[in-house]
């Protein structure tokens, strides 16, 4: 296998080759999971959850 050139911008360049490569995903795994790096998903569940509490509730289901 052959090495994998990451380049980030204000990064120094860096090759990553299978040991290290593996422990970057394993490192941002670990993060996706923990919500450290927030998804698409978890943005809008943030946005959603927000909308709600932000819009008054008109609706016949709605508790008042």
């Amino acid at each position: 296998m052959g090495a994998i050139t990451i380049k980030h911008e204000g990064m120094r360049l860096q090759v990553m080759t299978g040991p290290g490569l593996a422990k970057l995903v394993e490192t941002m795994v670990g993060a996706l999971n923990s919500r450290d790096i927030p998804t698409a998903g978890s943005i809008l569940e943030h946005f959603n959850a927000d909308l709600v509490q932000k819009v008054p509730c008109s609706h016949s289901h709605c508790s008042t």
